[in-house]
This record gives structure tokens, C-alpha cells and sequence, in this order.
């Protein structure tokens, strides 16, 4: 089972954050607006896209025709959830909307980009990454993003060169060098990650401990990797949460056996639903590529017994049954 891909859920997240963010503001917005928008991106995360397209158009027929902020981040979502659900058509017209509204914001050229990479329509994904990037081009996650969207398009070489131009962002923050770190250690430069990633920790960046980990996996050095893991859990106070993120980070970078026991630790102190989903998930993805296909196998029956609408993970059982 593949991981999903980080930066491309980062930057999903950011267009969520910011409708959520404007949709409870504005006294303009109606109450019952800002309750389908909520109840749309609830729908939109939990991959119910039909539902996510109704109530989007709730919030936008509650919302009126002039355009505003809240508007224009309900047909951010919108557009999402109509691609989502197989309308193409539709996604484009909502894009070409927002375009003609807005001559500042990035965001629906980079989502538009992202769908033409998935159609494996480049020119135009090109086109479309590269005016997102004049309107954002500061922006670490920005380029993250569109590596992510063209490396899912099978385009490597077209998505390193964007990573390579977020080397030339400025920056001497913690947050800089934690970026930088990883978009080397997305490049493959080890070394220069290391630098970097360094550079972050000793500016008190937690999360670069934890990318400093995979690095020095990648690279090899399995003790130094265990040891800035293990750094990191116990600043981390061993909370599920980053016990989960730990083992997802290590079940990337290779360390598939070590990714097992901290699956295990961290669905033993986890009550949330949608977070133990996601850790059985990640469990069953360790097992598999440790070549453990027999509880593989048995860990995937049982999650679908308790998730039995998982399509990823039933397709994942229809391979695991050829193991």
C-alpha cells in the first residue's frame, strides 16, 4: 500500500484551512452559508465528493452572487470536489471563475495545475504551476505541491526542476532551513539535507529532527536515524499523534521493522476513530513492505471489518490474496 504523498495533502490542507478560516468570519456570510460550507468540507475530507459538491452549492446560493472571500473560497472547494467526482467540466468552469474574479490569488492556478498533471495535460499544467508560482513563489509548500501533483503524473524530471527553484527561495528562519532540509532529501542530496536539517534543530525545529531521521536513513546510517527518532518521541512526550507520525516517517524512509512496533505503540494510545483508521492503515502498509504478506493479509480483514467502505484498502486485500 503507498503512502499518500505529504505535500500534496499540505497544500489541500492549506485551501481547507483558508475556507474554514473565512467561513467563520465576515458578517455579511449567513449563518446557514457558513454551515453548508462547514458541512462541505467535512464531506470533501472524508471523500464523500457528491456531498461535498451539494452542500458547496448550498453555501454558494446562501452566499449570493456578489463576489467575496467567502465565496471565493466555497468554489476553491467546489471545484476540488466536482474534479473529485469525475466532473471535469465542472471543476474548470469554477476555476475559470475564480481566475477571472481574483488577478492575486495563486490557489486556483495551482489546483488547476494539479488536475491537468493528473490528465497528463502538461503544457498546461506547466502554464498553470508557473503563474501560481509569480503569484506565491515564497512559498516552500507552493513548490512541494507541484512536485508532489507531477510526480503522481509519473513526471520526475519536470517535478525536480520546481523543486529545485524552491533552493532559491530566501530565508534564515527555522522554518527555511527545515524546507530546504527536505526538499534535499526529496532530491536526493543527503548531505546538503543534513545541513540544513541540522541548521533547523538547533533552532529548536522539531519537526527537521524528525526529517533528519529519514535522511540519515536514506543515507544509510541507521543508528544516527534512530537516534534524532528517538529524540524526537521523547520531546514529542511519546503523544500518539507523533508516535504515529514517527512510524509513518519510518516506514517511507525504509525502516519497515523498526515503523511496526511504533504502529503498534501508537494505535494502543489512540482513541480517535479517524486517527486509528489512518495508523491501521499505515500498520498494514509496514507489514506488507516488510514482506510480512500473511498478517498483512489478516490485519486488512479486520480493518475492513470495522471500515468496510475503504476502497484503497479493498483493493489493497485483492493484491495481498495474489502474495
Amino acid at each position: 500500500m503507498r503512502n499518500k504523498r505529504k505535500a500534496a495533502m499540505i497544500m489541500t490542507a492549506m485551501v481547507l484551512a483558508a475556507t474554514a478560516a473565512l467561513s467563520g468570519c465576515g458578517s455579511h456570510v449567513s449563518k446557514e452559508a457558513k454551515e453548508y460550507q462547514t458541512q462541505a468540507m467535512e464531506a470533501f475530507e472524508k471523500g464523500d465528493y457528491a456531498a461535498a459538491v451539494e452542500q458547496a452549492q448550498n453555501a454558494l446560493k446562501e452566499a449570493g452572487e456578489e463576489p467575496s472571500d467567502f465565496e471565493k473560497e466555497v468554489r476553491l472547494n467546489l471545484a476540488m470536489s466536482l474534479y473529485a467526482s469525475g466532473d471535469t467540466e465542472g471543476a474548470l468552469k469554477e476555476y475559470e471563475t475564480l481566475i477571472s474574479e481574483d488577478d492575486e490569488d495563486f490557489k486556483p492556478y495551482f489546483l488547476r495545475g494539479c488536475m491537468y498533471a493528473k490528465q497528463g495535460n502538461l503544457t498546461e499544467a506547466d502554464s498553470d504551476f508557473k503563474e501560481a508560482i509569480v503569484r506565491n513563489g515564497s512559498d516552500y509548500d507552493l513548490y512541494l505541491g507541484i512536485y508532489e501533483a507531477l510526480s503522481d503524473a509519473g513526471e520526475q524530471t519536470r517535478a525536480k526542476t520546481f523543486l529545485k527553484r524552491a533552493l532559491k527561495v530566501d530565508g534564515d528562519e527555522a522554518e527555511d532551513f527545515l524546507k530546504k532540509g527536505y526538499v534535499y532529501y526529496l532530491l536526493e542530496d543527503y548531505d546538503a539535507a543534513r545541513t540544513q536539517l541540522a541548521e533547523a534543530v538547533e533552532n529548536d525545529s522539531l519537526d527537521a529532527m524528525l526529517y533528519l531521521g529519514m535522511t540519515e536513513a536514506k543515507a544509510g546510517n541507521t543508528q544516527e536515524a534512530m537516534k534524532s527518532f528517538e529524540e524526537y518521541k521523547t520531546r514529542k512526550k511519546d503523544d500518539p499523534k507523533a508516535v504515529g507520525l514517527l512510524a509513518s516517517s519510518m516506514n517511507e524512509c525504509g525502516m519497515h521493522e523498526e515503523a511496526i512496533a511504533y504502529f503498534e505503540e501508537a494505535i494502543a494510545g489512540t482513541s480517535e476513530d479517524e486517527e486509528l483508521q489512518s495508523l491501521k492503515k499505515g500498520q498494514i502498509a509496514a507489514y506488507e513492505k516488510s514482506g510480512d504478506f500473511e498478517t498483512a493479509k489478516k490485519l486488512t480483514e479486520e480493518y475492513l471489518s470495522d471500515w468496510p467502505d475503504d476502497e484503497e484498502v479493498k483493493k489493497e486485500q485483492t493484491f495481498l490474496a495474489t502474495r
